[in-house]
Order: C-alpha cells, then sequence, then structure tokens
C-alpha cells in the first residue's frame, strides 16, 4: 500500500513538472500570436500599402486573434482579449472584425478598378446631391458605358430627379458607338416626355459621325 502511495506521488511530480512547461509555452505562443497581430496593424497602415497588401496581413492578424480565443483561452493573453482589455493598433477587437475588415474589402475592391474607386468615392457621402456630385455621376455612367459595363450603368442607383441625367449619360454613349441593341432598349423605355432630348442626343451622335440624320432615299429605278 505505502509503494502504491509513493508512486502515485511520483507520478504526480512528473505530471506536474511536466505541465508546468506546457502552461509557460502556451502562454509564451498566445503571446507571440497577438504581438505578431498587433504588429501587421501597426506597421502596414493605409497609404504606403495596396489595400490587397494591407487586407492579406490584416486578416491574419484576425487569424491569429482567433486561434489564440480558441487554442489559448487560459493564457494570460487569451484571458485578456476575452475581457476585452487589448487591442489590434488603435482598433477594438469587435469593431476590428466586424467593421475594419469589412470596409478594408470594400476599399481593396474599389481600388482594383479606376471607375470602381470612383464609385466608393462617389458613394462616401451619399447626403450630399450638388453640381459636383451629379458631374462626377455623369462621368462614373460614362466611362461603365465605354467599358459595355451597360447592366453596371443601368442599375446604378441615383435619385428619381436624376433619372432622366441618368439615362441621358447612357444613351450618349450607346448612340456615338452605335450600339444599335442599346440604343432600342433605352428608347423603348424611354418616356414620351423625355423622347425630344433623346432624339436630340441620336442627331448630335449622327452629326458627330458626319451622317445626315437622316439616310438619303434612293432614287427610284425604271
Amino acid at each position: 500500500m505505502h509503494l502504491i502511495f509513493a508512486a502515485l506521488l511520483a507520478l504526480t511530480a512528473v505530471v506536474g513538472r511536466a505541465a508546468a512547461p506546457d502552461l509557460a509555452e502556451d502562454a509564451a505562443e498566445a503571446k507571440r500570436l497577438y504581438d505578431r497581430a498587433h504588429d501587421f496593424v501597426v506597421n502596414i497602415p493605409e497609404g504606403p500599402f495596396s489595400y490587397s497588401y494591407i487586407q492579406f496581413h490584416w486578416k491574419r492578424s484576425q487569424a491569429n486573434i482567433e486561434r489564440i480565443l480558441r487554442v489559448y483561452p487560459a493564457t494570460p493573453t487569451g484571458r485578456a482579449l476575452a475581457a476585452g482589455q487589448l487591442k489590434l493598433g488603435d482598433f477594438d477587437l469587435v469593431y476590428f472584425r466586424d467593421r475594419v475588415l469589412s470596409r478594408l474589402e470594400e476599399k481593396r475592391v474599389a481600388a482594383f478598378d479606376a471607375v470602381n474607386c470612383a464609385i466608393f468615392l462617389y458613394n462616401f457621402d451619399e447626403t450630399r446631391w450638388d453640381d459636383t456630385r451629379r458631374a462626377a455621376l455623369g462621368r462614373i455612367l460614362e466611362v461603365l458605358s465605354r467599358q459595355q459595363r451597360w447592366s453596371e450603368a443601368l442599375k446604378f442607383p441615383v435619385l428619381d430627379s436624376d433619372r432622366a441625367f441618368k439615362a441621358a449619360a447612357i444613351f450618349r454613349v450607346a448612340a456615338r458607338f452605335e450600339v444599335e441593341d442599346m440604343i432600342k432598349k433605352l428608347l423603348a423605355v424611354t418616356p414620351p416626355a423625355d423622347l425630344p432630348a433623346t432624339h436630340a442626343l441620336l442627331g448630335e451622335a449622327l452629326a458627330l459621325r458626319g451622317r445626315p440624320r437622316e439616310a438619303p432615299r434612293r432614287p427610284k429605278t425604271s
């Protein structure tokens, strides 16, 4: 009996000695993951780097935080994260996860293409509807149309008061580049009251191409 008790004590001591280093290693790994995540956000800010590059590293920061909370929750770093005592750069953890990363994806997509960037900036202040923003709208619709992104141009959201402006911007490009299918489609949905202005745009396009408004009739042959 004494031998069994002594063996159990010895086994407990061995397990205790093995567990202590494991806890220390876990704490060190959790801290390393957090420090790495924090450094990514602090040292790879907006401005000097592309949004694709920033997103790659900031998503790794979020992955590190999630790993700490999942694998090392009992460590000092894990408990501090769970209590909301630590940040990533200047960002609270929940805000970083739910707002910053999603907004970063929008910026990455916007920066990929010039017109997407213009659309992103155009929609930055949706309460502003002045001549400057309306002019920007016209240029965006023109570029989308020139790139034959017709469905995007047609679906682009505008105020009801700017629907005629939008239709004219798209129709002008279709007429100038003789996109017959789009011309017919737009004419079919143009309100009667707006047809004179639309026909004027068609005449403008014909004039720019040096063509008469109506094709001359062929003389009759006997």
